[in-house]
């Protein structure tokens, strides 16, 4: 639950500057820390179905009853947990947004987002520098787990925008095939093809992804439809014949160059009158303080783990318009500031 100060305490901290207002930003970071942890040990699992005392979800998840005790009590004054007669069960946004059963789980991104935050450590070298010591994926390949909680991350960032994109995105009359490039666990496939009931899609990614796609695609009951293809989008082929390419969270590992060649290249696999979907953090003024705080922390993440930066939408149209796409667009994501979509067509 976001720390929200009271009037009094705003007014002390902020406006008049006659606390420590720093001290937010530190109690924030322990409160992270501990909904992660939370995460982890099940803690909001266990009370899942029930209401239970404090003793009753430390022998749920095996732990000391006196330090869930501790634990929970935050987490009630968090606001993911609340305590009535002396037993904790989930709130109403705990039940939406943190449970593993709930479709709109982010438990993923949290956990993904505290083994980002270990490459933070190396944040001042790519401040100094102007670009990471190592790219993430070499940071993967150290840290056992990593890649699952990668993959963790992406899922709960599908999971905040997949059912707004797949309403207002509108793929080709007729739609076949479709070829999800870098589609990491495929949610995004599945989910299109759950609108689209001809489609079948082909999750192109490199095979640290494939036992998480699986197993997603597995869960999703998809099977017939959704299948994954082990590939390199720069040193294998995609093949040909689709009528729809999704390219989500790539474009912005990459120079205007060679963005325009992998344009190119996917310009090549699709029908005529195919269309590419562009999904992606684009730079744009944000429309609150929120949006930009938001905004500018994920640019700067984007530096330290791939080197990376965003685009406007308008340079990321006129660069399919350089690799022979035609009737680029463009809208903003409302669920997810800072994101944004980019359409094109090949001609016919």
């Amino acid at each position: 639950m976001p720390i929200l100060p009271s009037f009094i305490e705003r007014t002390i901290l902020i406006t008049l500057n006659k606390g420590p207002g720093p001290m937010m930003d530190l109690v924030g970071g322990m409160a992270f820390k501990i909904v992660s942890v939370a995460i982890k040990l099940g803690v909001f699992e266990a009370i899942e179905k029930e209401s239970l005392t404090s003793e009753e979800v430390a022998h749920r998840i095996s732990s000391d009853v006196k330090a869930t005790d501790l634990l929970l009590a935050v987490l009630e004054a968090l606001g993911y947990v609340s305590k009535k007669q002396g037993c904790y069960t989930n709130t109403r946004m705990t039940t939406k947004w943190i449970l593993e059963s709930s479709p709109n789980s982010l438990a993923g991104m949290i956990s993904g987002t505290e083994a980002s935050l270990e490459r933070w450590q190396y944040l001042p070298d790519t401040i100094r520098n102007g670009r990471p010591p190592m790219l993430a994926w070499e940071w993967l390949e150290q840290h056992p787990g990593g890649w699952k909680d990668y993959q963790a991350f992406m899922i709960g960032m599908a999971h905040a925008c997949v059912e707004e994109i797949t309403a207002r995105v509108k793929l080709p009359p007729n739609v076949k095939r479709l070829i999800d490039l870098g589609g990491g666990h495929g949610l995004y496939s599945i989910a299109f093809c759950r609108k689209y009931p001809d489609l079948s899609a082909t999750v192109f990614d490199w095979p640290q992804a494939k036992d998480v796609a699986v197993q997603t695609i597995h869960s999703e009951g998809m099977e017939k439809r959704v299948v994954f293809q082990e590939g390199d989008l720069w040193e294998n082929d995609y093949g040909s014949g689709y009528d729809a390419a999704l390219l989500f969270q790539v474009v912005h590992m990459y120079a205007p160059e060679k963005n325009i060649q992998l344009f190119s290249k996917v310009w090549n696999t699709l029908n005529p009158n195919g269309c590419v979907v562009i999904n992606d953090q684009v730079a744009v003024e944000a429309s609150s303080p929120l949006a930009k705080l938001l905004a500018r922390i994920a640019s700067l993440e984007l530096l330290n783990s791939v080197n990376g930066q965003t685009y406007t939408p308008e340079e990321i149209e006129g660069w399919l318009l350089q690799a022979g796409f035609i009737n680029p667009s463009s809208f903003l994501l409302r669920i997810t500031p800072g994101f944004g979509i980019v359409i094109a067509t090949k001609h016919a």
